[in-house]
């Protein structure tokens, strides 16, 4: 509705106050408000970015396209690794490959869906309850993406410099993927206290207050808290993680260098076929190793300009623009997405196998087909032999 330039305009406070736990059952229902007041609602909700627009609804329709694909990636993806594997035990790739899938679909069911739905209503009608448990969720997927790639990449490091049994090798990728786990869960459990639901008073004036509830940190801990709180979350998840998983990746250069040299030291033009050098060389190319650096370069395209975001509205109090921001943070939303695909197109053993199931799916259904239509004319001739 917009407003008439003989309306009066109340006054409009945007610099909202929160008043945690409130009593719900006072607050004024929008339908009940004058005319002149509904229109300063409104306005008062487009300026602080709580009204569903265009941009609203793209972030929303990109979110469940996001979700969509990403559980048909990840959910395909885990079953090659598992249901459809045809080796007896988990070879130590399908195992980690088995946790980056759970971790994608933890983020596409903890955060894609309660972001998409609260973008939707721009009111947090959940209580204070799920504000908390989902927050923890959210935190929880968002540490549990980076916690497995970085031991991913850990592990690279680890099996080239130190080679060691197939089954040597499953049981250290055992252990580092559940202290990633328990890793998560830790630093997501403050979440469950930070976090609760506050009623926003948009505006005041000649006009009755109508309270908007919000799910945020708004009122358990002080600013500097809050500061101290968001810092380290922004480490822990993003920042640490991108030091490891350089430091690894140069350990790995470096060592690779180091295996040329001794190669060519050793004066030998064909190395032995049960050469130690050779072994771990060969290990190197495979396609996994490609994968993984993809995997690894796949998280630092997606994740970096949402907490580089964080940092540059943090620090500059929102220097950015309500579309630049929305954008930027948006990128992490793609990153669940494109790891399935990248996994299955430069790994082998994977592509095979989502082909063959697939080539079997489409074979039984062609079978059922012509069993059907043959049923069919065997009813048609008898039909007409009566």
């Amino acid at each position: 509705m917009e407003a008439s330039q003989a309306t009066p305009m109340p006054n409009i406070t945007t610099n909202a106050s929160h008043s945690c736990y409130p009593d719900w059952s006072g607050s004024v229902r929008i339908s009940d408000l004058p005319l002149h007041c509904e229109v300063a609602f409104q306005a008062a909700l487009l300026k602080i970015g709580l009204q569903f627009d265009y941009l609203q609804l793209v972030k929303v329709v990109i979110t469940w396209v996001c979700f969509v694909l990403s559980c048909v990636g990840n959910f395909a993806l885990l079953a090659c690794v598992t249901l459809w594997r045809h080796n007896l035990h988990m070879t130590y790739c399908q195992l980690i490959i088995t946790h980056l899938s759970l971790a994608n679909l933890c983020f596409t069911f903890l955060v894609l869906p309660m972001d998409a739905v609260w973008n939707t209503t721009m009111v947090w009608y959940g209580g204070n309850a799920s504000c908390r448990v989902l927050n923890m969720g959210k935190q929880f997927a968002m540490y549990i993406s980076s916690a497995v790639v970085v031991m991913m990449t850990a592990d690279k490091v680890v099996s080239l410099l130190r080679p060691s049994s197939t089954n040597s090798t499953r049981i250290r990728i055992q252990k580092m993927m559940l202290a990633a786990w328990m890793y998560s869960l830790l630093n997501s459990i403050p979440a469950v206290v930070i976090f609760t639901v506050a009623k926003i008073s948009v505006f005041h004036g000649d006009c009755p207050v109508v309270g908007i509830p919000q799910c945020g940190d708004f009122c358990v801990i002080g600013k500097r808290a809050k500061s101290i709180y968001f810092i380290y979350t922004m480490l822990m998840a993003f920042f640490i993680p991108v030091i490891v998983i350089i430091v690894c990746y140069t350990a790995i250069t470096a060592s690779l260098g180091n295996m040329a040299k001794e190669a060519k030291a050793s004066n030998e033009v064909q190395w032995k076929r049960g050469s130690l050098i050779r072994k771990r060389l060969h290990q190197v190319h495979k396609s996994w190793r490609i994968a993984t650096a993809l995997l690894a370069a796949s998280y630092l395209i997606s994740w970096g300009p949402y907490y580089s975001t964080g940092l540059i509205y943090f620090f500059t109090d929102g220097a950015l623009s309500p579309t630049t921001r929305s954008v930027l943070y948006m990128s992490s939303y793609f990153y669940p997405c494109i790891q399935p695909f990248i996994t299955m197109a430069t790994m082998k053993e994977v592509r095979n196998t989502m082909h063959k199931k697939c080539v079997h799916v489409f074979s039984h259904k062609n079978r059922h087909l012509n069993s059907n239509e043959h049923r069919q004319q065997e009813i048609a001739m008898i039909g007409n032999e009566i």
